[in-house]
């Protein structure tokens, strides 16, 4: 699939997704930022995620600027910083902040002092912003890619943020995830994704079938610890991938045949599996 660029700079591009939809590209190797939505209405313009900005209000002037419209509304897919730490330099009070109540609370503790309203969301929550429609699907409560995971779906656009619940393979991290739940949510939502464009924290968006990579990809992941956990072992016990598919020669064979033989990322991935399971 591929998308239109209208904007680059300030080490990141802005795609094209429809005519009033947008995405922000962010740079997460070297300034930390996730990809940041933008929806343009005739009321003002709403984003999705806000990361860290330098100037700091960059991301406001670069869409206020290209779109010709006011920020009015800022939703959070959850609150890990690269998805937040934008707000360390808002300042302000026409911006309506929307997260799931634990994303809010989190905010809360870390900007103390912001100007703008922080309003929490429930899950399956119908929401109105600038004329659109926005569903809200707060997954299982137990962590799964973090406390603070909501899924925002906007109805008109057939468009469903996922911020980092779902990425791809080699970008996706388990320090504060239960990965059994994360499977648990995927599955009970799976359905719902079909038909929509799927729009990760970070990466290009996806069709459900592009996505189905990553999901079966933890569902493997998942396996394999737990075969590691039956030879009395976990993700600290491995040294490189040989160790790995000496013991399971059948989790490689698996992987390959989904294309993704895992590299590097796979290790640090059972390492955090391990950290989160022992605490």
């Amino acid at each position: 699939m591929s998308f239109k660029t209208i904007h680059t700079g300030n080490m990141s591009s802005i795609i094209q997704l429809n005519d009033s939809a947008f995405l922000r590209l962010g740079n997460l190797p070297i300034r930390d930022q996730c990809n940041t939505g933008i929806l343009v209405t005739t009321d003002g313009i709403i984003l999705i995620d806000f990361p860290q900005q330098d100037p700091a209000d960059e991301i406001l002037l670069e869409t206020e600027s290209l779109f010709r419209q006011k920020v009015t509304h800022i939703f959070f897919t959850h609150a890990h910083g690269d998805h937040r730490n934008g707000l360390a330099g808002l300042t302000r009070e026409d911006i309506l902040l929307l997260c799931s109540e634990a994303g809010a609370k989190e905010l809360t503790n870390c900007y103390p002092g912001l100007s703008s309203q922080i309003r929490a969301l429930n899950n399956g929550e119908s929401v109105m912003a600038g004329g659109l429609h926005f569903y809200i699907d707060i997954p299982l409560r137990l962590p799964a890619h973090s406390p603070w995971d909501m899924l925002i779906s906007c109805e008109e656009y057939q468009l469903l943020f996922m911020g980092d619940f779902l990425n791809p393979p080699d970008t996706l991290y388990f320090h504060s995830s239960n990965y059994q739940n994360w499977i648990r949510s995927l599955s009970a939502m799976w359905d719902s994704f079909n038909g929509r464009l799927l729009i990760p924290g970070h990466g290009l968006p996806w069709t459900a079938a592009e996505a189905s990579v990553s999901f079966k990809y933890i569902v493997s992941l998942g396996k394999i610890f737990e075969a590691l956990l039956k030879k009395g072992m976990d993700g600290n016990s491995l040294s490189d991938l040989s160790d790995l598919f000496q013991l399971l020669p059948q989790e490689k064979e698996r992987l390959s045949s989904m294309g993704r033989l895992a590299g590097e990322h796979m290790l640090r991935q059972l390492k955090e599996i391990t950290q989160v399971y022992t605490q």
